[in-house]
């Protein structure tokens, strides 16, 4: 980094907030089994909700606090852990969702399914010699957990490595989870993590 950004930085920072906190009414989704295995990488299902609203903040210098509540849609994806040097892309050939509530049974159009994702080294100390790589798909999930109840999501994914490929059809299932939580950021370490490249677990917003 240069002694200029690293200047700019030293100036900002006694400018910012150094902790923001926000209380969250999580109206979401979990998946009732972690991961399954394709070709030696961890597959899973991965769903952040999009709607929802903002409704208190109260800030200082120091500290900024807020409050607000989740809700569907969802942006999602299929991600994959593996190794590195062993496994290279990943791919979602086909994709069902599937909702207990509201009977709906959808099919994902073929053209949110054309293209490969390549695996791509973690960051940090803990994630030595891992590798992510996911598909998340265009678009939104348009399902919401008080209405739609359980939802199935059955996925044939390729995972292709050193040795070769292999596909395999998943059955996700993911119940409905409401909670009440507390998420906090230390701004100036969130500021230095975004320099050196962009981590590959981090969404598409």
């Amino acid at each position: 980094m240069s002694r200029l950004a690293l200047l700019l930085i030293a100036t900002i920072f006694p400018l910012l907030p150094s902790c923001m906190g926000v209380y969250m009414k999580e109206n979401t989704y979990k998946a009732t089994s972690e991961s399954s295995s394709i070709n030696g990488a961890d597959v899973r299902i991965a769903l952040k909700p999009m709607g929802g609203a903002t409704y208190g903040s109260l800030s200082a210098m120091v500290v900024g606090i807020g409050a607000g509540k989740t809700d569907g849609p969802f942006i999602w994806r299929v991600e994959a852990e593996g190794e590195e040097g062993v496994h290279e892309k990943l791919w979602v050939n086909r994709v069902t969702v599937t909702t207990s509530n509201t009977d709906r049974s959808e099919p994902l159009p073929k053209e949110h399914l054309d293209f490969h994702s390549e695996f791509k080294p973690m960051k940090g100390k803990d994630n030595a010699g891992k590798t992510f790589a996911n598909h998340q798909f265009p678009g939104k999930l348009e399902v919401y957990p008080n209405t739609d109840g359980d939802i199935t999501i059955k996925a044939n994914v390729s995972v292709q490595s050193n040795s070769g490929v292999k596909s395999d059809t998943i059955t996700f299932s993911l119940i409905p989870d409401s909670s009440n939580g507390f998420d906090s950021i230390f701004i100036p370490t969130e500021i230095m993590n975004s320099f050196g490249g962009k981590d590959p677990t981090e969404w598409n917003w």
